[in-house]
């Protein structure tokens, strides 16, 4: 029975998908072709599965092996370049270009996809990875020591809580301010004062 079975096993969906200017229709499609009717969990879950289907055969059809097409873009404008000067071969020279410029972004954009790191910013929540990159951050951001005011090195906790409270007492306490003689005071370089 298809209908109850998973949607297609190792399908992902491919961010590069959405530079293709005819997968919008494409979704469209393939969602609303077989649509008995209804809105019930049956209905949605042969909908996915038929999306699914279509996307992987218009992603064969429409992209292929990204890397084989720029390995024989690549031979092209070789030979292209290789050929006598004309305007049509300086035409389909900047076509290949243009061509290779796109699948060259496509490629990027799966390699970014597959990084373990996009992976995580993109709602995979990989503890294992995430808990490594706290701790290292933990471990750098550690004070294993202070130098006293003597030159002495301080590397007990007790010791480094006492003079860090030291230092912040002395920086943060007022001094007393000493009082401004009213007579000497020059009223007339501040004559709001009055």
């Amino acid at each position: 029975m298809r209908g109850n079975s998973p949607v297609q096993s190792g399908f992902r969906y491919e961010a590069m998908w959405l530079r293709a200017a005819d997968y919008k229709g494409v979704v469209e499609e393939a969602w609303s072709s077989g649509s008995e009717g209804g809105v019930s969990l049956q209905v949605t879950w042969s909908n996915l599965n038929r999306l699914a289907t279509s996307l992987r055969d218009w992603s064969k059809a429409s992209f292929g092996s990204v890397r084989k097409e720029i390995l024989r873009l690549e031979k092209k404008l070789k030979y292209l370049r290789s050929c006598t000067v004309s305007e049509e071969v300086i035409c389909d020279e900047r076509a290949t270009e243009k061509e290779l410029c796109e699948l060259f972004e496509r490629e990027e954009i799966m390699a970014r996809q597959r990084s373990r790191v996009e992976w995580l910013q993109e709602g995979d929540r990989n503890m294992t990875f995430f808990h490594a990159r706290a701790s290292a951050r933990r471990k750098t951001n550690r004070i294993k020591k202070l130098v006293r005011d003597d030159g002495t090195r301080c590397e007990d906790q007790t010791g480094m809580k006492g003079m860090v409270e030291d230092f912040f007492g002395r920086l943060f306490t007022a001094e007393t301010c000493v009082s401004i003689d009213e007579d000497k005071f020059d009223r007339n370089f501040a004559p709001d004062f009055a």
